[in-house]
């Protein structure tokens, strides 16, 4: 039971009716009201509407004029303040709402009297409308506010309780505000599906899930004053002639206040910055960030890092040496940059949606592209865009996406917008957008870890125990010699190791590198013999291997289960054991034991260190019940 004004809210978790809950109780629907009579809603203009236990609904009071929303007055004050308001089909939702901190409003007399009342307490809110789970009529429902609340709200969001029918049932089963489920917005599916028509016309991308990412992109420039991050769209290529080029073309022609540009200053970025947001498409990146000439570029490099969240800025002297004055410059915008890969800066990759641009193949066709013919068709997507985006900009603001297990910290920042945007159009696009995060969080390449972070990826790849197939057993190494260890990550053919900066890794330059990590060579016993390198676990002079994994690298779903494992021994749990009484001793409580069986654990010997499941020459000493303690 959950109380309400008025009335108390039944539920049932095991799924029965509620008449059949009532008949349990030997209750009455009468029962649930404070009143046996039933409710009565007293509106601000002296309307009374009556419900009856029964469901059965008049009106008394102040009936003429033109019908005034349930609770005016306080809607009215709420969106002075820049507060969500919740429109919902009955009082007794509004009820149910308020019970749970929201302010609600409806309409009198049912859903079928909405397109009457008198909406003016709503201008400029951030509206968001619960749909009745009951079919035709609530989306009937819904599509009367939206005609009639179109271009009056500030944003406008549409969704449906997450259990039962309506706004009461959701919050008698013990929902919140946060657990309302986003309904499709036609408008926006549509716009985004305008954008990705017109994008695949004339490119090809290496997989779905880059169209995807692109569209969304596109469609958050037009909101960009919602979010407080904005995402940097990176594409590269190893060659030219990939399609950067045309992308970037595309998405001059889609997105809000765009500037394709080339080798532009940072003085003049700046400036065209402080005069409003604009979408700044920046081709040829490469011929800036280089070896050679990235020293000369650290101001765009800083404005392009900094931009990337609201209220950054960058200070710089304006104006002569007699009146020099220190001015401040706005830099928030969204960014794309294209350029032929390996030159792009690592602190713009982890701030970035970096997308592989790949020649077509001979089977793989676009449609011509001339700028000319392709801009009638563009104005319309643009301006489908930003008609949308303007009715959810406030649903957007308030947005706090759901991110897929495992993206977190930066990764989440980067993606916030783009699944807000992908929730808000609903439909298929909030699957496709996460489906689209996983494949760039969790399926990324190493492109953008900093040396020592890939350096950590490698090490932990060299400890993991393979089969003759060359898959993961899920065993860990809990040492490696250093010289071993260095040769491992010169052999891997993939990685930077064998030619560092000209020359092969040493044992020096690992020392060095992993020192930074508390991660220090120590010395252990291997085959009886004393050997100096590296272990997973902590040491008085190293936090250990283990400790720099779990903080710099995402979990190895390959060695979960023993992450904690110090000799990286496999562990197989089976059933409890029975637990049985402990004798209890004079003035001691009695205690049971419950103790998880180990079975399957690999011999390991005390004398010489030698761990079978190393895969290593055979232990000199022989293996006896003394030696596997």
């Amino acid at each position: 039971m959950t109380g309400i004004e008025g009335q108390a809210l039944a539920h049932c978790f095991a799924g029965c009716a509620n008449d059949a809950v009532l008949g349990a109780l030997n209750w009455e629907p009468r029962d649930l009201f404070d009143n046996p009579k039933g409710a009565e809603y007293r509106y601000d203009d002296g309307r009374i509407v009556h419900r009856s236990p029964s469901k059965k609904f008049r009106q008394s009071g102040n009936l003429g004029g033109t019908p005034q929303l349930y609770r005016s007055r306080k809607v009215a004050r709420a969106v002075a303040n820049g507060e969500r308001v919740f429109l919902v089909e009955g009082e007794k939702d509004v009820h149910a709402l308020e019970s749970i901190g929201a302010v609600a409003t409806t309409a009198p007399m049912g859903a079928g009297s909405f397109g009457k009342a008198d909406v003016a307490p709503l201008q400029g809110a951030v509206v968001v409308a619960v749909v009745d789970n009951d079919g035709d009529a609530g989306q009937k429902w819904a599509d009367a506010v939206r005609a009639r609340l179109d271009g009056t709200t500030k944003g406008l969001q549409f969704v449906k309780a997450a259990t039962g029918k309506d706004s009461a049932d959701h919050v008698a089963a013990g929902r919140g505000l946060a657990d309302f489920v986003p309904l499709g917005d036609p408008e926006g599916h549509d716009a985004l599906a305008l954008v990705e028509e017109f994008i695949s016309k004339y490119t090809v991308f290496p997989s779905p899930h880059c169209l995807t990412a692109v569209t969304l992109w596109a469609a958050h420039t037009h909101a960009i004053d919602a979010f407080y991050t904005s995402p940097r769209l990176v594409l590269d290529s190893p060659e030219p002639g990939s399609g950067k080029t045309r992308v970037l073309e595309l998405l001059n022609l889609v997105c809000h206040n765009p500037k394709l540009m080339i080798s532009s200053s940072t003085a003049a970025i700046f400036r065209r910055l402080a005069k409003g947001t604009m979408t700044v498409l920046f081709d040829e990146v490469d011929a800036i960030f280089n070896v050679k000439s990235a020293g000369n570029y650290e101001d765009l490099r800083a404005l392009l890092n900094s931009g990337y969240k609201r209220g950054a800025t960058i200070d710089r002297c304006v104006g002569d040496a007699a009146k020099m004055d220190v001015q401040e410059f706005k830099v928030f915008s969204p960014v794309a940059l294209a350029g032929l890969a390996g030159n792009m800066p690592g602190t713009i990759i982890t701030r970035a949606v970096v997308i592989h641009m790949r020649r077509r193949a001979p089977g793989e066709k676009v449609a011509p592209f001339r700028e000319r013919d392709a801009e009638p068709e563009a104005d319309k997507i643009r301006a489908a865009l930003e008609s949308w985006t303007r009715s959810v900009a406030g649903a957007l603001a308030d947005a706090r996406p759901v991110m897929p297990k495992g993206v977190e910290d930066r990764p989440a920042e980067v993606w916030e917008a783009l699944l807000a945007v992908a929730d808000a159009a609903g439909g298929e696009w909030p699957g496709r957008a996460r489906e689209a995060c996983k494949h760039f969080v969790m399926g990324s390449s190493t492109e953008g870890q900093s040396l020592g972070v890939r350096l950590l990826a490698d090490i932990r790849e060299a400890f993991t125990v393979r089969d003759d197939e060359g898959k993961a057993t899920g065993e860990m190494l809990d040492r490696m010699p250093s010289e071993e260890l260095v040769d491992a990550l010169v052999r891997m053919e993939e990685a930077p190791w064998a030619d560092l900066y000209g020359k092969p890794l040493n044992m020096v330059r690992l020392s060095k590198e992993l020192k930074r990590y508390g991660v220090s060579p120590t010395v252990f016993k291997l085959n009886g013999d004393s050997r100096r390198g590296y272990m997973t676990e902590p040491s008085k002079v190293s936090v250990g291997l283990h400790d720099a994994w779990r903080r710099y690298l995402p979990a190895d779903s390959s060695n979960q289960r023993n992450q904690r494992n110090p000799a990286g021994q496999t562990v197989t749990p089976s059933s409890a054991v029975t637990p049985s009484p402990v004798t209890a001793l004079e003035g001691v409580t009695g205690l049971t034991s419950e103790v998880t069986a180990v079975t399957a654990v690999t011999p390991y010997c005390r004398k010489c260190g030698f761990n079978p499941c190393k895969q290593r020459a055979g232990c000199p000493t022989q293996i006896t019940e003394e030696h596997t303690q």
